[in-house]
């Protein structure tokens, strides 16, 4: 062989190589590996036609052939998803290789021996793979017709094999079977790369739809959680009012049950306007009941906490409520009798309890119906309480449980986004104020509500209180009150009201204290700086505009003044309590309107420690 003829020869060799090589490690499709197969069935089929006027073509001829079943097989892999072996690529080289050098040395029988070994058994290996592919998932008629195809090819290459063995060139017969053959199985492979194809398109098309969908999940969950937190934060807002306005109405009723108190002092017993201060006093007191119950809607009204069993206080109510007028409403109870302690107010827990059942009474609007009230223990996630009306700060774990559900006409999404707001109600009598208040309570007991209703499906609430603290001691009995006259002492008092700085300092030099007044923060901070020492108690307004209590507290402080300071307020709140209780070692608080005795207890018992 001439060796610019053997030159050709090794490079078609490396470029079937190469393509194979290609064609597996960029893991092309099933469709190109099967047209990469045919493309050198022709390839090696014009040599075997063309070796009789040009020899030295021949040996091509069986350097190529076995890429046709070796790139069938890999196409079939491809098709199913199987990793093609690294062991195929050499193989198929290596009985090109040894058909090649067969025929040079003279031994065409070991060629054609090699080619029936491998080429009919790589076919029907590809063969093989299909059909199981095929029989373990649904598929269409053009991928279970290929394995049939695949074996066909497998019979033709053998009998063509066979044939050679005797004759080294194709006979128009045998290429007449190829060429009617091969536009088959061509045609199949076609057809179910089509369909891969169109399977393929389909499943990014349902990859896109799925993730718009996961993105429109994504945004409602979005949506709905801020627009939880603008409900949140809305009555969070109304709660601040609240607290601000009762603030300022207590200020006022210091001043009116101050003053009618001290003129009730210097009015003749038989004088007719005694009476009229009487009256005076008696409205002011139920002003400062309508002011504690905003406190209550704002979740700062002052607590007195002690141990609770929620179950033993629910039994107590529906004694109550089975008397009532409710004639139609079923009730129902599930009442743990184990149920561990919550640490609260009584009063304003028995308080969310009756609400809560008058609520769900009025839902059944006088119709037949069941209430079931339910007291247990829960686990509680971050989630629910994400979910839930509760403060951010609650943190998760195991939560006594009150649920209160009903079988009435349930509630729609926008009244439920506001059944907690001051004064809004859907009943025709209704005030508005009934869960409102459930809600300021529970927030003050630093809980959660879980409102769940569908038109038509009824409503529960369900309340989530924290378990009270291990070895918490119920409340202790209240001491004493000192006599209201013949206190010692100097005081300085700070506020920023006239009126109220007047009331409380007849109040104080009237029970026996030497009393000086500070009309603001900044002038008790000007009055004690060059003399720190010079008071033994301070009674400190919390709110005032200049500089607030807390600021002045610290203040007085870095000054060096370590009187014990009394702490006066329009509203307690427990975390101020917390702060300056132990930051500033505050000595006492004193809740306005406050009564002279009240006062002047606070002021002699911060003395006194």
């Amino acid at each position: 062989m001439p060796i610019g003829d053997l030159i050709l020869s090794l490079l078609l060799a490396v470029l079937a190589g190469l393509t194979f090589f290609f064609a597996r490690w960029v893991q092309a499709r099933a469709i190109s590996l099967w047209l990469a197969g045919w493309g050198f069935m022709i390839v090696s089929g014009s040599l075997g036609v063309v070796g009789e006027s040009v020899p030295w073509l021949e040996p091509l001829l069986y350097l190529l052939s076995p890429f046709l079943p070796a790139l069938l097989f890999a196409g079939a892999l491809a098709h199913t998803g199987s990793p093609i072996p690294g062991w195929l690529a050499p193989a198929t080289l290596a009985v090109g290789a040894v058909r090649w050098l067969s025929t040079q040395a003279g031994f065409p029988i070991l060629a054609h021996t090699v080619g029936f070994a491998f080429e009919p058994a790589v076919t029907l290996a590809g063969a093989f793979v299909l059909h199981r592919f095929a029989s373990a998932s649904e598929s269409s008629l053009a991928q279970r017709l290929l394995a049939p195809a695949f074996a066909a090819v497998a019979l033709l290459d053998a009998a063509s094999i066979v044939y050679g063995a005797g004759e080294p060139h194709l006979t128009p017969l045998m290429l007449v079977a190829w060429a009617l053959l091969a536009p088959v199985v061509l045609g199949v492979q076609i057809t179910v790369a089509l369909e891969g194809q169109r399977a393929l398109r389909l499943a990014q098309i349902e990859k896109v739809r799925s993730e718009s969908q996961e993105l429109l999940r994504a945004e409602e969950e979005r949506r709905r959680m801020d627009e939880h937190l603008r409900e949140v934060q809305h009555l969070e807002s109304l709660g601040i009012l609240a607290g601000q306005v009762a603030h300022d109405f207590n200020n006022l009723l210091t001043v009116i049950l101050g003053n009618s108190e001290s003129a009730c002092r210097e009015v003749p017993s038989d004088s007719p306007v005694l009476r009229r201060l009487g009256r005076i006093q008696t409205a002011g007191q139920q002003a400062r009941g309508l002011v504690e119950q905003m406190l209550i809607y704002a979740g700062k009204a002052a607590l007195e906490p002690k141990p609770v069993q929620l179950s033993h206080l629910v039994e107590e109510i529906l004694e109550l409520l089975e008397l009532s007028t409710w004639k139609k409403a079923r009730l129902e109870t599930d009442l743990d009798p184990r149920l561990p302690p919550v640490e609260g107010d009584q009063t304003q827990l028995r308080q969310v309890v009756l609400n809560l059942i008058t609520n769900a009474s009025e839902a059944l609007a006088g119709s037949s119906g069941l209430i079931r009230v339910r007291t247990g223990v829960a686990s509680v996630t971050l989630q629910d309480l994400v979910d839930a009306y509760s403060r951010a700060d609650l943190p998760e774990g195991e939560y006594v449980t009150l649920e209160v559900a009903d079988t009435g006409p349930g509630i729609d999404e926008s009244t439920r986004a506001r059944i907690f707001e001051p004064f809004f109600t859907t009943k025709a009598s209704g005030r508005g104020l009934g869960l409102a208040a459930v809600h300021g309570i529970v927030q003050a007991h630093r809980g959660a509500i879980q409102v769940r209703s569908e038109p038509g499906q009824g409503t529960t609430f369900r309340v989530l209180f924290p378990r009270a603290e291990q070895g918490l001691q119920p409340a202790a009995p209240p001491r004493e009150r000192p006599a209201p006259t013949g206190h010692r002492g100097r005081v300085l008092v700070v506020d920023d009201e006239e009126a109220v700085l007047e009331l409380a300092t007849e109040f104080l030099e009237r029970t026996g204290f030497q009393v000086e007044a500070a009309r603001g923060g900044r002038e008790a901070v000007a009055l004690l700086k060059d003399r720190p020492g010079a008071f033994d108690a301070v009674l400190l307004d919390l709110i005032m505009p200049d500089c607030d209590g807390e600021e002045t507290l610290g203040e007085l402080r870095r000054l060096g003044c370590t009187a014990p300071v009394v702490v006066a307020t329009g509203y307690i709140d427990d975390e101020i309590v917390a702060r300056l209780g132990a930051e500033h070692g505050v000595a006492g608080w004193v809740a306005k309107p406050y009564e002279a005795e009240d006062l002047a207890e606070q002021v002699a018992a911060a003395i006194e420690r």
